[in-house]
């Protein structure tokens, strides 16, 4: 039995090069779907800490300078975020 040399040994086949490009894509496609999900997990659990606080804020409208501020920005957060209410 013989050792190649290195300058002979063949380079890597298109089935390697194949297997390399579909790995690659797997994985990145993979985190996508991953961060896709967990952004919008995240974005519902804000939603409901936001709705709840701006439903008191509804319900029972502040009375200090502060608390009119703090109802308005949950507000306008509500919006931006598209949060609906509690179903």
């Amino acid at each position: 039995m013989t050792v190649q040399d290195k300058s002979t040994r063949a380079a890597p086949g298109w089935y390697w090069w194949a297997a390399m490009l579909a790995s690659s894509l797997a994985m990145g496609i993979g985190a996508v779907v991953i961060s896709v999900h967990l952004t919008n997990t995240s974005l519902r659990q804000l939603c409901s800490i936001v709705v709840t606080m701006d439903d008191d804020y509804r319900s029972e409208p502040p009375s200090t300078p502060t608390g009119e501020r703090l109802a308005g920005s949950l507000a306008e957060l509500r919006r931006e975020l598209g949060c609906l209410a509690p179903q």
